[in-house]
């Protein structure tokens, strides 16, 4: 088992790469008030109020991301860190830690899935 439970909101990126990029006026808003693309130091600035620990990159992929790691970052009511992921698009990904392991990955999936829906190649939901 990893140190750090990686919560499913990869799933959110997974959908968003599949969709081509494309946004529409009914496109579910991520959390924090960030916006799906939003440049790399609107991000950082937007984020001021929380601990950035680490900004890095990751150049082994075909597609070269930029990321920023935050703590103390609460979603449903618990304390996680945060990973930013970036492209040259902008924000592209959201990935909590639960650092505590409040819960195990099968009841974050419900938990997310009860509150976004189910992930799907449109976008749409998770």
């Amino acid at each position: 088992m990893h140190k750090k439970l990686l919560i499913p909101i990869s799933a959110m990126c997974i959908a968003l790469l599949t969709s081509c990029g494309n946004k529409s006026e009914n496109a579910v808003k991520p959390m924090l008030d960030l916006d799906w693309f939003a440049s790399y130091d609107d991000v950082k600035e937007n984020m001021g109020d929380y601990t950035l620990l680490n900004e890095r990159e990751n150049t082994e992929q075909k597609v070269p991301q930029k990321m920023q790691d935050y703590e103390n970052v609460e979603l449903f009511d618990y304390d996680c860190d945060l990973t930013l992921c970036f492209t040259d698009s902008g924000l592209i990904g959201f990935n909590y830690h639960d650092v505590q392991h409040n819960q195990n990955y099968r009841e974050w999936y419900s938990t997310l899935e009860s509150t976004y829906g189910l992930p799907t190649e449109e976008s749409s939901g998770m």
